[in-house]
């Protein structure tokens, strides 16, 4: 009897730890894609913010500084991707 009880008990530890387990990934996946959302919104408003300039003050300097953000914000979508496929 006590042997059955103690089974029984591990059992359902054991389909806790399962359970809180896949909790966890799940938070987890939820967090990244949540920050991936960001980092696209991100690489979306420096595209958007290259598209109406048409004035002859816009330097190469300025250029280059978003084009500078575009790809740092494409690293951190890609090392976001990567957490994602661990």
């Amino acid at each position: 009897m006590p042997y059955e009880t103690l089974q029984t008990l591990l059992n359902r530890l054991h389909k806790f730890q399962e359970a809180s387990d896949l909790l966890r990934r799940t938070s987890r996946f939820i967090t990244l894609a949540k920050r991936l959302q960001t980092h696209m919104n991100e690489i979306q408003g420096i595209k958007g913010s290259t598209e109406g300039e048409d004035l002859v003050t816009a330097t190469v300097l300025h250029g280059r500084d978003i084009e500078d953000e575009r790809d740092r914000a494409i690293a951190k979508a890609a090392l976001t991707i990567s957490e994602l496929g661990a």
